[in-house]
């Protein structure tokens, strides 16, 4: 028998995973089109849930110790 924690008390909505984002909510639906933001799951048709250890991961990809880095990395002035 298979004694794993379960995954669903870490999945967060779109609106929890874009505030932890710092993001508005549409911001990061345009992300799920553009395929830009943190992996999703599909929950059902128009609901989509996060794991919160993939926005961490997203997060934490995004780190950069100047404002050179950033723009090189992401090929963008502002914004993740």
């Amino acid at each position: 028998m298979d004694h794993a924690a379960p995954i669903t008390p870490h999945l967060l909505t779109a609106r929890q995973a874009a505030d932890a984002i710092g993001i508005h909510v549409r911001t990061l639906a345009n992300w799920r089109v553009q395929g830009r933001g943190p992996t999703f799951v599909k929950v059902s048709r128009g609901k989509v849930a996060y794991l919160a250890s993939d926005v961490d991961r997203f997060v934490l990809s995004h780190r950069f110790t100047s404002t050179t880095q950033a723009q090189s990395a992401t090929g963008k002035r502002s914004g993740l």
